[in-house]
């Protein structure tokens, strides 16, 4: 069998093209060929250890930013990706091809039409369909269009979580969460300190960070959190607030995953999130995550009191209160990351993998 991912920009340091990389893997154990196509590689570094004929890349820039240019490639950009993508699908044959909903993924079934097609959703249902704020709302409502437009050209769709599952009316659909693929724990001795990772972005709540990090100051405590990630520059507001000598910010770390182990506690206070692979990645760890109770992906993997701590949605003062007394108590942080080493055991290549498989043959079965 063979299976193909096509993906914008499969060397981006977001947590589901770390995933779709280990999956990559995770089907060539099981003898099914796989490869990734990208739209383009905008770090060939990040991806060094994968980068070989399992890694296509296109080679479709955005050209630059200005938005005149963009208007006037952006027709060439199409018709350049049709003609790519359609001379290595037909030289690769696939049985299953798996888009992430990027650009141009509702063209894949007609340029290739002799295979499944399978949607994988990484976002929240929330995210996807909120209308209201981040952008003008005609602008916001285009897009959802868009992008259910792009979802509904395809046989099947595979999400991350039970939260979403309800949510979206599609007659073909799967939950199959992401995997962590299971590391020997070696024992070290924790750090008194925090941990974020993952995107400087408005979604991921950077600024209930920083308001929770302002409340454990007042309440007189002195904890340092490590920020690890790309985006919006943080260092103003956290100078603006005085506190520089608590709030730490370092480019993303490839390497993440081995340090996870070296924090007290792993801080995820996004809005939205659609699984959370940075809580998995933690907590398989021993690294118990605090988060906020929002209905996403995370509740599946934050379980309250036993992987992590949930705080009421976007309450700061809460969030501050579990990171003091996972600070301050160390019998409950040891419970904790006991807790969550075990949880995460549910979430190993050896649990998820099979779901692929059978999802795979039951559809290559209908063609």
């Amino acid at each position: 069998m063979k299976v193909i991912y096509v993906i914008s920009d499969i060397s981006t340091t977001g947590g589901r093209e770390r995933i779709t990389l280990e999956k990559v893997k995770a089907f060539e154990k099981h003898g099914i060929t796989a490869h990734i196509i990208s739209h383009k590689i905008s770090n060939k570094e990040a991806i060094t250890h994968y980068f070989s004929d399992k890694v296509i890349d296109l080679g479709i820039n955005d050209f630059n930013n200005k938005l005149l240019n963009k208007l006037i490639k952006r027709p060439f950009r199409k018709i350049l990706f049709k003609h790519k993508i359609k001379h290595h699908l037909k030289k690769l044959s696939p049985d299953i091809i798996i888009s992430l909903g990027d650009a141009y993924s509702d063209k894949l079934k007609n340029i290739y039409p002799s295979c499944q097609h399978i949607t994988e959703v990484h976002g929240s249902y929330d995210l996807f369909f909120d209308t209201s704020k981040k952008s003008r709302k005609k602008t916001r409502i285009a897009k959802v269009k868009k992008f259910w437009h792009n979802v509904s050209q395809n046989n099947h769709m595979v999400i991350l979580s039970e939260v979403d599952a309800e949510k979206w009316q599609f007659p073909s659909i799967s939950i199959i969460p992401n995997f962590i693929e299971h590391r020997s724990l070696y024992e070290k001795d924790k750090q008194k300190r925090f941990i974020f990772a993952g995107r400087l972005s408005p979604e991921k709540g950077l600024d209930l960070l920083i308001e929770t990090w302002r409340n454990i100051q007042r309440k007189g405590f002195q904890i340092e959190l490590d920020i690890f990630g790309e985006g919006m520059d943080l260092l103003p507001i956290i100078k603006q607030y005085g506190l520089e000598n608590m709030i730490s910010v370092h480019p993303f770390d490839p390497h993440i995953i081995e340090r996870y182990q070296s924090y007290l506690g792993c801080i995820m206070p996004s809005r939205s999130e659609g699984f959370g692979m940075v809580a998995l990645e933690s907590i398989h760890q021993g690294t118990p995550v605090i988060a906020f109770n929002i209905e996403s992906g995370l509740r599946d993997i934050v379980k309250h009191n036993r992987s992590g701590l949930l705080a009421a949605p976007f309450d700061t003062e809460e969030m501050a209160e579990h990171i003091i007394s996972l600070y301050d108590n160390d019998e409950l942080a040891k419970s904790l990351s006991d807790g969550a080493r075990k949880h995460s055991m549910s979430f190993t290549e050896e649990s998820i993998l099979p779901k692929w498989m059978a999802l795979f043959e039951n559809l290559v079965n209908q063609t």
